[in-house]
């Protein structure tokens, strides 16, 4: 008789689900909770708000003559005001009774997907209201460049980077007066834009620390040993970004923090460039470690 083989057993074995969903996809709303952190927000009506503005200085300034000269004509501040206007928002989120149904208990489902998604809906309702904040007022996302077929591509920059996957944007002409229709960001399209990013910030990285090198390391060490301390360099800035994200879910670092961070090594490089005069490449081999120790410690 034949032993019993695994696929036997199979619709014994349960099935591990991990009881953790991480974010793999960036929902910052920096922008908007440094304004909502201010205090001073204000709530209105359906009515234009008003600001007064002062917008220029007054008095005249001048020499005059202390024995009773005259002290001549003065002038005053000008104010101006400024007025907004109510802009009403709403963020969609839509899901069946039987995706409710299904997801109510734990014995069924790892996340309650309706609170879930309610919570997901207010977090990427503020993701958004942050984009819309960082462009010039008048909601435009982005500009298209070229169009082929049914694929429209956004200038850089800013890109795609204040649109979000699945979300339905309206066309228009360039005087914003003409509605040309709408279109869906697809996933694909945002993962083109990641990578493309990716490379950039890679790039201009390799190129800022070779610049760096050039300017800090003493005389005597050729291209081929800056190259590799170069190397080094970036693949060590590289892992320690791709730490930092790890003990951060939900976060990935930014173009802003790979330059904060070059922007550190740099300096770094600069001070044990400086302290440090090696005269052969047995020494040089020593100042590459001081200069990688002393950036990694920043």
């Amino acid at each position: 008789m034949a032993q019993m083989q695994n696929t036997q057993t199979i619709a014994l074995q349960p099935e591990k689900v991990r009881d953790k969903v991480p974010l793999l996809y960036e929902r910052d709303d920096v922008l908007l909770s440094m304004i909502q952190q201010r205090g001073d927000v204000e709530k209105v009506s359906s009515r234009n708000m008003r600001i007064p503005l002062q917008v220029n200085p007054g008095g005249k300034a001048g020499s005059y003559n202390a024995d009773g000269g005259d002290l001549g004509r003065g002038s005053g501040s000008v104010y101006d005001v400024a007025q907004i206007s109510p802009i009403f928002f709403r963020f969609a989120v839509e899901i069946s009774k039987l995706v409710e149904y299904s997801t109510n208990a734990r014995e069924k489902a790892i996340e309650n997907a309706a609170k879930r998604e309610v919570a997901n809906g207010m977090k990427q309702f503020r993701a958004f209201l942050d984009k819309v904040l960082q462009t010039a007022g008048n909601g435009v996302l982005g500009a298209i460049g070229s169009v082929s077929g049914t694929t429209l591509t956004m200038n850089t920059p800013p890109g795609a980077a204040l649109v979000y996957v699945g979300q339905t944007i309206q066309i228009y002409d360039t005087t914003i007066t003409t509605n040309r229709g709408n279109a869906a960001f697809p996933a694909e399209a945002y993962g083109a834009f990641e990578s493309a990013t990716n490379e950039d910030v890679a790039r201009g990285t390799r190129e800022a620390i070779d610049r760096t090198l050039s300017s800090t390391l003493p005389e005597g060490i050729g291209e081929g040993a800056r190259r590799r301390i170069g190397d080094d360099i970036f693949h060590e800035l590289h892992a320690t970004l791709s730490e930092q994200s790890a003990q951060s879910p939900g976060h990935r670092p930014t173009r802003q923090a790979d330059r904060l961070h070059l922007g550190r090594a740099g300096t770094r490089l600069g001070k044990s460039g400086h302290h440090h005069q090696p005269s052969n490449q047995r020494k040089c081999g020593r100042q590459r470690q001081r200069s990688r120790s002393a950036l990694f410690r920043a």
